[in-house]
Parts: C-alpha cells; sequence; structure tokens
C-alpha cells in the first residue's frame, strides 16, 4: 500500500493517523507518525503506540482504550506524546472502530496536535487566578466604604447614586466571584458541600431574583412543586443563574423566558424556552468547554464564556441535568 492513492492521501493529511485490529494491536501509522517520533514504521510498530505516551497519561489513557475496544464506543482522550526532539507534545487522539464485511473489524484513529492550544489555555488560567486575587482585596474595601457613605447620606441624590452604584458593584463583586471558583476548578481545588434541600423552592428563589434584574423579559418557571434534592445547593444556584442569564443575554428581541423543571427517572431535568440567537448544532457539542463562545455569538455580546462551565463540577456529584 505504499504508493498506492490511499496511502499517498494518509501520508500527505498533516494528522498523526494510525490503524489497530480489532484487539487494539498496531498495525499501521502513517508517515506523519514516523516523523514526528523520529522511528521507522516496522520500529513504532514493535514498540507500540503506548511507548511513547507520557508516562503521568498512560494510565488513564489505557483504561479508556480498553472501554472502547470493549464497547465498540468511539475512544477520545487527551495525551502527550514523545517526539523525536525529546519533547512532549499535547494531541487529542479520536479512533472509531470500522466494520468490514466478511473481514475483521479495524480501528481507525487521529492523533490532533493541540500544543498551542493547551499552552494557551495554561495562560488564561494563569491569568484568571491573578487576576481574580488581585482584585478582590481592593473590591473589598470599596464596598465597604460603599456601604458607608450609603449609612450616612442624607436623603436625595447623592444617597440615590450611592444606592444605584450598589447594584454594579454587587455584579462586580459577583463576577470576581466567578473568577475565583473558576481559578480553583482549573486546580482541582473545587470543594462541594452536598446537603438536603428542596430544589424546586432553590429555583423559584432563583428565577424570583433574575426577575427581578432583567425587566425586560417575563421569566415564567412551570415545575413540580416539592423536588427534594441532595447536593452542593450554592453551587446549583450558581448554574441556574448563569444558565437563566444566558437565556435572556441571547434573547434580546424577545420578552419571554421559560424555565421547566421535571423529575424524570430520579434526574431532574431544567430545560429552557426562549426566542434567541439559538446554537448551531456543530457547536453543542463544545458548550461546556472553558471559554468557548459560538461563532454567531461572540461579536453581539460580552461575556467570558465562564458561565456554563460550573456544570461538570456540580453535577459529578448529583445526578442533576441540563436541557
Amino acid at each position: 500500500m505504499e504508493n498506492s492513492s490511499p496511502s499517498l492521501l494518509l501520508n500527505a493529511i498533516p494528522q498523526q493517523i494510525w490503524t489497530t485490529n480489532n484487539l487494539g494491536q498496531l498495525d499501521y501509522v502513517n508517515e506523519v507518525i514516523c516523523r514526528d517520533f523520529g522511528h521507522s514504521r516496522e520500529t513504532i510498530l514493535v514498540y507500540g503506540w503506548e511507548a511513547f505516551v507520557h508516562p503521568d497519561d498512560l494510565s488513564q489513557t489505557l483504561t479508556l482504550w480498553q472501554a472502547s475496544l470493549e464497547s465498540g464506543a468511539e475512544y477520545t482522550t487527551e495525551f502527550r506524546l514523545l517526539f523525536a526532539d525529546g519533547k512532549y507534545y499535547w494531541h487529542l487522539a479520536i479512533a472509531k472502530m470500522v466494520k468490514q464485511d466478511g473481514r475483521e473489524d479495524i480501528w481507525v484513529g487521529t492523533n490532533t496536535n493541540i500544543h498551542s492550544h493547551k499552552l494557551n489555555e495554561a495562560k488564561k488560567d494563569e491569568f484568571i487566578s491573578i487576576a481574580s486575587h488581585e482584585l478582590k482585596t481592593p473590591l473589598t474595601s470599596i464596598k465597604g466604604f460603599h456601604q458607608l457613605l450609603l449609612r450616612i447620606a442624607e436623603e436625595g441624590k447623592t444617597k440615590d447614586y450611592l444606592q444605584r452604584s450598589a447594584g454594579q458593584l454587587n455584579r462586580l463583586e459577583k463576577l470576581v466571584g466567578e473568577l475565583l471558583d473558576v481559578s480553583k476548578i482549573n486546580a482541582g481545588k473545587m470543594s462541594l458541600a452536598p446537603e438536603s434541600f428542596n430544589f424546586s423552592e432553590m429555583l423559584f428563589d432563583v428565577v424570583a431574583e433574575m426577575q427581578s434584574i432583567y425587566q425586560s423579559h417575563q421569566i415564567v418557571l412551570n415545575y413540580n412543586s416539592d423536588i427534594l434534592f441532595q447536593g452542593d445547593k450554592f453551587r446549583l444556584e450558581q448554574v441556574m443563574h448563569n444558565f437563566i442569564s444566558n437565556a435572556v443575554k441571547y434573547s434580546p428581541d424577545a420578552d419571554r423566558v421559560e424555565i421547566s423543571c421535571n423529575l424524570i427517572d430520579e434526574n431532574i431535568i431544567v430545560s429552557v424556552k426562549d426566542d434567541g440567537i439559538g446554537i448551531e448544532e456543530n457547536h453543542l457539542q463544545r458548550l461546556f468547554e472553558r471559554y468557548y463562545r459560538a461563532d454567531n455569538s461572540s461579536s453581539r455580546f460580552e461575556g467570558l464564556g465562564l458561565g456554563l462551565i460550573y456544570r461538570p463540577t456540580s453535577l459529578n456529584a448529583t445526578t442533576a441535568a441540563s436541557g
């Protein structure tokens, strides 16, 4: 197959491409892999791809690979690969099982270099961590003096201005709090405090608060009266705040947002219905990525892309789902 059309095509693609038999044994690598690893195809097939995975990533990589081999489900993971220059580079690996009539099934996979993306992500994480901590101290002082002025101010324009600015200070404090939470998530230090509470009542309170903030929209809530739940109430309140605020923000030409909450098969399903700009199907799988924003919204709406990243962390300790 060295000089066949399929081989020429596979070698012309800039991604690493590989195949294995149905047992997961490597039986083909393209020239990109040979060049990146600095070894011949024969040597790589003898060593196996595992020999080039960073030791810290190998255990999880093998676990996921074995699970895909047993289930036939698509294999997706990120790991670092050792290159010929002695350095490790982050890659996104995706593989699918290909069924062949009358022949053994095979796996076809690609490794895409995402090292630059990872470095940029790390820089963003570092910036957010530093910025959030640097902002918290002066903001606390400003808010303290503001509250003092509000208490001693006489009725009139001065007090009116102070009351109006209080809302903006609270918004800024919330943003700094979200930045702090993001830095905790990125560092793996986000702690959850599960408790028993009435999810319906919590959602009702959140909707009432959001309605007072967003006067331009009518926020309608349909829910079961008593849904008891075990989870981190504070974090889930944050999720609901972000969920509803996104619905309002991205439907500027509408005046109504409908929130539904139902208990289905012991899972709490919270859904939103609005007349906003929507999200194209090709963006849905990246909806909960950090900092990711769909192309159709980035030019019209401000934001940091932080709003929904609480979901995976919060739901690790709960059974809730968003829709």
